[in-house]
């Protein structure tokens, strides 16, 4: 049986782009599940709990802080606002076993989202039954992993932090093969990757809100997204 699922990345408030690549595919791409890491996993616990692109992008729009060090309580707002009419996916990084970790549906409270977006030395790990975690794009931006393990056949997955200069990616690279976070593609599994044309914006903008270069970046997720998922390709 064929399951479609819907991946987004970590990356900040570049996740903006996520949202307009949603509204872009929302009304020809159905997921039967959606996974994400950090930001993607706010976004995910978002889409999954029913909200409309249209809705997400005003969300979006009336953040109500300046940067993410600011985040604790807006996190809480978008898990208490939202419950889950689908299968939803939050990946967390345990970082005493520098492994992944991956929650679902009922397992995941807002401690969990307020985890998966820990990024280190910015916002506080979360202690869950005894296992401290951290941002879940940590080992892997896109938790894709995730979406195979739970049987995903077909996969659209947004990654925001590509492409990235060599110097950034060199990194993650070692960090993934040496705590085996690569995920194998199984035969049969579609993978749909969807990335910016180009970087979306410094570090220092991923970091820090700021209402114009949100709008720019859910422009540009639409634009891209559009281009490479027409209606009639799902």
């Amino acid at each position: 049986m064929s399951k479609r699922a819907l991946v987004l990345s970590g990356g900040g408030f570049f996740g903006a782009y996520e949202v307009g690549a949603w509204s872009a595919i929302e009304s020809h791409f159905k997921p039967d599940l959606i996974v994400g890491a950090s930001i993607g996993s706010l976004n995910a616990w978002s889409i999954a709990g029913g909200a409309s692109a249209a809705e997400l992008t005003r969300n979006w729009l009336n953040l109500k802080m300046s940067s993410i060090t600011h985040a604790s309580q807006p996190i809480e707002e978008i898990y208490q606002a939202y419950s889950p009419r689908m299968d939803v996916c939050v990946v967390l990084t345990d970082i005493l076993r520098v492994r992944t970790r991956s929650f679902v549906n009922e397992q995941i409270t807002g401690r969990h989202l307020a985890a998966s977006c820990a990024v280190p030395f910015i916002l506080p790990f979360q202690r869950i039954d005894g296992v401290w975690y951290a941002d879940g794009g940590l080992l892997n931006a896109l938790p894709l992993a995730a979406a195979i393990a739970l049987g995903a056949t077909e996969i659209i997955g947004v990654n925001v932090w590509a492409p990235l200069p060599w110097w950034a990616v060199t990194p993650g690279r070692v960090a993934r093969v040496l705590t085996r976070s690569n995920p194998k593609i199984p035969k049969g599994v579609k993978i749909h990757l969807l990335t910016p044309r180009k970087f979306l914006g410094t570090f220092r903008q991923a970091a820090n809100y700021d209402r114009a270069t949100v709008e720019r970046w859910i422009a540009e997720g639409h634009a891209d997204a559009t281009k490479h998922f027409p209606p009639g390709m799902f």
